[in-house]
């Protein structure tokens, strides 16, 4: 339940992201934001390390079914 929620929460970041990026691209003018390229580069973390944590409980299960 917590990975569906992360997964979520995820989507609608990055649908709100691109909504950004995409405004700007067809013209519409954003002064530069260090507040926006962190909310990026954070999200651009948190997607790799659930990433990460879903390779992570695959290979516990293997483990585990192994013993």
């Amino acid at each position: 339940a917590y990975l569906q929620n992360a997964e979520e929460a995820i989507t609608l970041a990055h649908k709100s992201q691109t909504d950004i990026i995409q405004r700007e691209a067809g013209g519409y003018g954003y002064e530069p934001s260090l507040l926006f390229a962190h909310a990026q580069d954070t999200l651009m973390t948190i997607k790799s390390e659930l990433h990460i944590t879903k390779q992570l409980i695959d290979v516990l299960k293997i483990i585990k079914d192994n013993k």
